[in-house]
Parts: C-alpha cells; sequence; structure tokens
C-alpha cells in the first residue's frame, strides 16, 4: 500500500464484505479486517501467520525439479502418464470428449446459414472491463467503440466497403458495428476485439448477445471464441 484511501475510498475486500452484510450474510468473517483476512488464509493454507511472512519477506512455492518436470511420475497410483483421460472422473460432459487426449470436432461449425465464425479477443488496451471505462484506454482504441474486422475478401464477398454499418448475428440475436478492413485476418473470419460496454453498441446490446451459454467439455465453461455467424449490410444494401 503507497498511500491511505482517499475520502470515501473503499478497498475491493470492504466493498465485498459491506455488500454481503447487507444482505444478510452473519459470516464472522464479513467482519474482518483485510490483514485479518489475510493471516486466515495463509493458516489455512499451512503457510504461517501474516507475521511469519513479514518477517521472512515472501514464500517460495515452487515445486522441486524432479516433481516439476515430472521425473518422479505423474498423479497415478502406478506414476505413468494416461493418453487416455478418465474424462467421466474429470467432468460431467465425457461423451462429448475424445477417447485420447486429441484435437476435437465437438464445436459450432461455420454453414449455409452461418458461413463466417466470430472470435472476440481483448483490445490491446483494454486489459479488462475495467478500462472499457477510463478515457485514456478509450482514446487508445479510437474513441469510436467497437468495429468488426474483416479480411477484403470476406468483405466484397458481402459487399461490405470499410467504414459501412453491418449486422452480424445468429440465431441467439443480432448486433450492428462498423466495418474495418484488414488484409491480416482470416478470409471468413471476423474479429471484434475489446470488452466494450453494450451501452457502446449502437442498439445497446454487446457482443455477447451473440455467444452460447452452453457449457463446453470437460467439466462446463463457455465457448466465448466458438461462435458462427452470418453477416449483411446493416443500411439495407443488397449483399
Amino acid at each position: 500500500k503507497l498511500i491511505e484511501p482517499p475520502g470515501e475510498a473503499r478497498s475491493n475486500y470492504r466493498v465485498r464484505c459491506d455488500l454481503a452484510k447487507r444482505l444478510g450474510a452473519t459470516d464472522a468473517r464479513f467482519d474482518m479486517s483485510e490483514r485479518e483476512h489475510i493471516d486466515e488464509a495463509f493458516r489455512l493454507g499451512g503457510l504461517g501467520g501474516i507475521s511469519a511472512i513479514e518477517a521472512e519477506g515472501w514464500i517460495d512455492r515452487a515445486q522441486p525439479f524432479a516433481k516439476a518436470h515430472f521425473l518422479d511420475g505423474f498423479a497415478h497410483p502406478d506414476g505413468r502418464f494416461r493418453f487416455r483421460p478418465d474424462w467421466a472422473a474429470i467432468g460431467p460432459y465425457a461423451a462429448r470428449m475424445p477417447k485420447v487426449a486429441d484435437w476435437m470436432d465437438d464445436y459450432e461449425r461455420a454453414d449455409a446459414e452461418h458461413p463466417l465464425k466470430l472470435v472476440t479477443p481483448p483490445a490491446r488496451h483494454f486489459l479488462n472491463s475495467t478500462f472499457t471505462e477510463t478515457p485514456t484506454s478509450v482514446a487508445k482504441e479510437g474513441g469510436a467503440g467497437p468495429v468488426v474486422r474483416m479480411h477484403p475478401a470476406t468483405a466484397r464477398s458481402h459487399g461490405v466497403s470499410s467504414g459501412n454499418r453491418v449486422r452480424i448475428g445468429n440465431r441467439r440475436g443480432s448486433v450492428v458495428l462498423r466495418a474495418t478492413l484488414d488484409d491480416g485476418q482470416l478470409p471468413g473470419t471476423l474479429i471484434v476485439e475489446g470488452i466494450w460496454l453494450s451501452e457502446t453498441f449502437e442498439e445497446g446490446r454487446g457482443i455477447n448477445t451473440l455467444v452460447g451459454e452452453d457449457p463446453v467439455p470437460p467439466n462446463g465453461g463457455v465457448a466465448f471464441h466458438d461462435t458462427a455467424v452470418w453477416l449483411e449490410r446493416a443500411d439495407g444494401a443488397s449483399t
């Protein structure tokens, strides 16, 4: 900590505790200070209290060389590696996994109705959604909000020029963005960078409108970059 909190600023930890108590939570940990909470976490982890750690300065949690490089074997009773995992023991979607750990074709494929694949990586100036509202980060991203990047060949096949308003969608919904042409993209793939807030989109619907919530194997989660979409001009022009 470099300074004391100015004004009414509170730590993330304190905000969570205060919210929990407003919602009726009664666990004693919500009355702990940050230091008390850290001290308990270290003790429960078998690492001693916070005072001992402060005296030492740091804790070396690196595994020994032999263990880190599996020279003593793998975490199975016989110590041998398994090329055929026991998926059923890992998660509830084992039936969808290949018998041998390898590439799998259980993903959302492009088809006649949805001929393009959509990838939604973070913009380089947005570390996470916290920074999508900071003026500096927004300005470095051009300040104009989200755009969809596409290869010129993809644009030509859909009658799209740079700067056109386009709509991309699937059976989950659709969003409107401005098109940007970039021959560094793969033909047939659309890129929407950023973690832009929903209100920065023309119709108030963010890019996650297009992303499925179906849990993916082997243990759930969301396939954020596994989305098939269609593309059309948003001004009604023929493609």
